[in-house]
């Protein structure tokens, strides 16, 4: 019944903010990167994806098992909305240069308020993930730990080039291993191919400096040390594109799949396309770039998975 109650409770404090703070609520809503949440929620779900696959456990899409999952969608996405309170908290002086519409800087919110709302969604990110599989609210733990080290001070490692994409992706691989333990009957990661934890890992250190793409103006007055601040957009860029086609290729090696070279080289070249398109295409801009990339990589995902089971 918890399950159940846990989702009560969320409906009733939404419908409470909806009724009493509703422009509040709409602006902070809107700072919660979407596309961010989609990317969280398809690396669960690929968790999920995966740990049915390699454990071929007979999955039931019971009414338990959804509420169950409902559950940990919510942890996730209050975990990422906790990332994001404390990285803005931090990031002000950047997002005065290059967003400008964060809540903190329209004065929208105090930064005693922002601490507080930080303070909520953490408690209710380890507790609705805990009601479901005490190991999940660990993972998430540690998830918030490493968001606090990249953008906190005094460790801060959000300057240091590389290993500020490393700590991302060790944040983004916990999301993963979330899903993966969540239907697996030995609730770990014994029956997980070392390969595909590999794969994650220097893929995403690869690829996650696309996001940095946004935030060259702020991040550079800052002495935020990313690739597009080092080497200047259009270089870049480049370095960018080559990394993401690099991943593609990786895939094949790392997955031992012969098959997929066409298709890795095909997706890998219209990512690197799609990063450095003239800018007269103005559908594909520094701030949606994400969200292509990313429907490229769940049309690979697809087919590999074809592919391969």
């Amino acid at each position: 019944m918890s399950l159940i109650y846990s989702l009560l409770v969320v409906f009733i404090i939404f419908l409470g903010l909806f009724l009493n703070y509703r422009e509040k609520l709409f602006i902070f809503l809107k700072n919660t990167r979407p596309i961010q949440i989609i990317y969280h929620l398809g690396l669960l779900l690929l968790g999920i994806g995966l740990g049915i696959e390699f454990t071929k456990i007979n999955w039931d899409w019971d009414f338990f098992n959804i509420i169950a999952l409902l559950n940990i969608i919510i942890a996730v996405i209050l975990a990422w909305i906790t990332s994001i309170i404390v990285n803005d908290i931090f990031d002000q002086k950047i997002d005065s240069i290059s967003n400008k519409t964060r809540p903190l800087i329209l004065g929208k919110f105090s930064e005693k308020e922002y601490i507080s709302i930080g303070l909520i969604t953490f408690f209710f990110s380890i507790l609705f993930s805990a009601i479901v599989n005490p190991k999940v609210s660990l993972l998430l733990i540690a998830y918030q730990a490493l968001a606090w080290v990249y953008s906190a001070q005094p460790l801060r490692l959000k300057t240091i080039p590389i290993l500020a994409t490393a700590i991302s992706a060790l944040a983004s691989i916990l999301i993963f291993i979330t899903g993966f333990i969540l239907v697996t009957p030995t609730q770990d990661i014994s029956q997980l191919s070392h390969r595909i934890l590999w794969l994650l890992f220097i893929s995403l250190t690869l690829s996650l400096p696309i996001k940095d793409l946004k935030d060259i103006a702020g991040d550079k007055k800052n002495g935020i040390k990313t690739i597009p601040v080092i080497f200047g957009e259009y270089w870049g860029k480049i370095i960018i594109g080559i990394n993401i086609f690099i991943s593609y290729i990786l895939s094949v090696i790392f997955l031992n799949e012969i098959k997929l070279s066409l298709w890795a080289i095909l997706f890998g070249g219209i990512s690197f396309w799609l990063i450095n398109t003239p800018k007269k295409y103005k559908k594909i801009t520094d701030r949606n770039l994400i969200l292509w990339i990313m429907t490229i990589l769940a049309v690979y995902i697809i087919i590999a998975y074809f592919i391969i089971f």
